[in-house]
């Protein structure tokens, strides 16, 4: 689940030299981003893209959850809640405050077809739902 999290979370990324948001401008979250490499930049259609996140957390995570809202021309097509902790290799729990840093590289699977993506990317931690981060964006993969 965590996986498919960080596929999402490649998407959003590869957006930020191009369209995206922050979901609720009002809200103090509880991770600040403070660099987001993505390459290659757009994402191809059967390749392997790779992410990099540093960032800062202002609490320690025990736990929480990982909404994923996905969309291809304006039809949904994946819509989920997983548990932000379910793989310990990606997102160990407890997660410590302070600077977080993330390196992963996933393949886009061949099958997706070249176009523009866009949804919502929601984490929450587990005080009560506490907003973590969370995005808007659109983009286009390419082939």
């Amino acid at each position: 689940m965590f996986r498919l999290f960080l596929i999402s979370l490649i998407l959003v990324s590869s957006v930020f030299s191009q369209e995206w948001e922050i979901c609720d401008k009002t809200i103090d979250y509880e991770l600040t981003l403070q660099n987001v490499t993505i390459s290659p930049d757009p994402p191809r259609v059967g390749r392997d893209v790779t992410i990099k996140l540093e960032g800062e957390l202002i609490k320690i995570v025990d736990g929480g959850s990982v909404n994923i809202l996905i969309k291809y021309d304006g039809t949904t097509i994946y819509n989920r809640e997983s548990e932000l902790c379910s793989d310990p290799d990606d997102f160990p729990c407890p997660h410590p405050q302070g600077k977080v840093k993330f390196h992963k590289s996933l393949q886009i699977p061949s099958f997706a077809p070249a176009g523009t993506y866009s949804g919502q990317i929601s984490i929450t931690d587990q005080d009560n739902d506490a907003p973590i981060i969370c995005f808007k964006y659109d983009m286009p993969v390419v082939n």
